[in-house]
């Protein structure tokens, strides 16, 4: 019974341990149940190269850094050891790469060969050690991109500065800014006035205009009660009549017409006013002529 409880803990020990390894290759990205081929790479500088790297060929992950190894006595000191999927076939021309991986800097490899190359001409081996080269990364190439736009920018940014400094120090610069203080000011002052007319002026306009209005519906209603189609037709009828009189006037028929029509009455007329005149003068002059009594005449006639 003793010996059994042992063996029942040895074997729980060897599988944690199993465990334990398979666990912590398996977060690292190691399938240890596919066989793996392994290369070499010899390296003055990794540039940050760690071992666990990520090892691509055509962006596709085929493997990753198993060890880095180094001696700085040697003039080449980096040994970077890979491990990729042993299915993989590489032709002769391979060759391994250091370049940056993603924005933030991260380090990978990748093996990389001519487009053309086959594996007629041989592949590689278990064991090789492969030609290495450093790749431009992704920051390292926009920087080479954008490094001289960025200066003609800056060149830019400087002259638009000094402009900048002229203006700052230009007096009418300063002359206009208090011009528009003034005029900020102003207008604060009009809106409290505009403000005092709102709530003090423009209720009494208000109130005038509704009695304005009131007084212009009675004065409406008004004219209505003034009976305007009667008066009118007054006014017509009294027109006809004017109208009537007028042609009157003008016919030679009626006494108006024959007055104004008949010369031979206008002259005699003329000529009976004239002898009317004419005997008035003389009256005027000798009136003895024509009157004749006495004052005493009566009284002598009783005597």
């Amino acid at each position: 019974m003793k010996h059994s409880r042992e063996i029942k803990v040895g074997i729980i020990a060897v599988m944690s341990v199993f465990l334990l390894y398979f666990g912590f290759n398996f977060l690292k990205g190691v399938d240890i149940f596919s066989p793996t081929s392994t290369y070499y790479g010899l390296y003055e500088h990794l540039d940050g190269l760690e071992a666990s790297a990520p090892v691509y060929i055509k962006g596709c992950k085929v493997g990753q850094v198993k060890k880095v190894a180094y001696d700085f006595t040697l003039e080449i000191p980096f040994v970077v050891e890979i491990s990729i999927d042993k299915e993989i076939r590489l032709p002769r021309s391979t060759e391994m790469q250091i370049y940056d991986d993603g924005l933030l800097g991260g380090k990978a490899l990748q093996l990389i060969f001519d487009a053309s190359a086959n594996t007629s001409d041989g592949v590689r081996v278990s064991g090789d050690t492969l030609p290495t080269s450093h790749g431009n990364g992704l920051i390292d190439g926009l920087m080479t991109q954008v490094a001289p736009q960025l200066t003609q920018l800056l060149a830019h940014v400087d002259t638009l500065v000094v402009q900048a400094n002229k203006l700052v120090a230009d007096s009418a610069i300063t002359h206009s800014i208090h011009s528009i203080e003034g005029i900020t000011a102003n207008l604060q002052a009009s809106s409290a006035q505009l403000k005092l007319l709102m709530n003090r002026d423009v209720p009494d306009i208000v109130s005038n205009t509704k009695a304005t209005i009131g007084h212009l519906n009675t004065f409406t209603a008004i004219l209505n009660e003034l009976q305007l189609n009667q008066t009118v037709e007054h006014l017509n009828h009294t027109v006809s009549q004017l109208q009537q009189i007028t042609a009157s006037i003008n016919s030679s028929d009626g006494t108006i017409g024959l007055l104004l029509h008949d010369k031979q009455l206008y002259e005699k007329l003329t000529a009976t006013a004239q002898a009317a005149q004419s005997l008035l003068s003389d009256l005027e002059d000798n009136p003895k002529r024509y009157v004749h009594f006495s004052i005493f005449g009566k009284k002598d006639k009783t005597k």
